[in-house]
C-alpha cells in the first residue's frame, strides 16, 4: 500500500510500518487519548526532515520497528516516548533536538537486547530524559562530544563511548557514580 499526502492525521493504534510512505511531510496525532506512531527505517527516510506531531494532552509514543534507525533529521513535537518495537538490539541515532523535544520526563526505551543511543551532535543531554534499557551511549562523530547525565541514565553494566575527540561526561546532579559502567574514549569527567 502506498500513501501519498503532504500531511496525515492518525488515531491511536494506527501503524504505517507496513505501508509505503511517500510525499508525506507531517504525521500528526488526531486523538487527545495519545497516539502510538509505529514506523520503520523506510518510513523515517521517507519523512526526511519532516515532522511527527503528537497531541499535547495525551501520551504520544514513537515506536521504531527497525534494528538501526536514524531519526536525527526529524522534527518532533509533543512526543513523550521513543521506544523500540523489537525485542532485539536497537540502535537509535538522535539529534539533541529530538531528546529536547521529549520534554521533562520524556522517555527513550530499549528492550531486552543491547540498545544504543547515538548522537552525531556535539552534545547529548539526557539528564531530563528517562532512559530505560539503553545500555550504550555513543558519540557518532569525530568532534568533541559532551554527555550530560544523571544517575538514572547510568545503566549497570552499560557503556559510554566517546570518539576520537576530547569527550566529556558532565554530572547533572551533585554526584554521579559511574563505577558500574564502562567508559571508552571519554577523556574528561566534570
Amino acid at each position: 500500500m502506498a500513501l501519498y499526502f503532504s500531511a496525515m492525521k492518525l488515531k491511536n493504534g494506527i501503524s504505517v510500518s507496513s505501508a509505503s510512505i511517500s510525499s508525506i511531510e507531517t504525521l500528526q496525532a488526531n486523538s487527545a487519548a495519545g497516539v502510538k506512531f509505529t514506523l520503520d527505517t523506510n518510513d523515517i527516510a521517507a519523512l526526511g526532515t519532516g515532522q511527527i506531531v503528537g497531541d499535547s494532552t495525551g501520551i504520544d509514543t514513537l515506536i521504531l520497528k527497525s534494528g538501526s534507525i536514524d531519526m536525527s533529521t526529524l522534527n518532533l513535537t509533543d512526543i513523550d516516548i521513543i521506544k523500540t518495537g523489537l525485542a532485539t538490539a536497537t540502535t537509535f541515532t538522535v539529534a539533541q533536538a529530538n531528546v529536547t523535544a521529549l520534554g521533562a520526563n520524556g522517555q527513550i526505551q530499549g528492550a531486552s537486547g543491547v540498545d544504543t543511543l547515538i548522537t552525531n551532535d556535539t552534545e547529548l543531554d539526557v539528564s531530563s530524559t528517562v532512559l530505560s534499557s539503553i545500555e550504550i551511549l555513543r558519540a557518532g562523530n569525530a568532534a568533541d562530544t559532551v554527555f550530560t547525565l544523571n544517575q538514572g541514565d547510568v545503566a549497570s553494566g552499560g557503556t559510554v563511548k566517546g570518539s576520537s575527540g576530547n569527550d566529556t561526561i558532565i554530572a547533572a546532579d551533585t554526584q554521579l557514580n559511574l563505577s558500574s559502567m564502562s567508559l571508552s574514549s571519554v577523556e574528561i569527567l566534570q
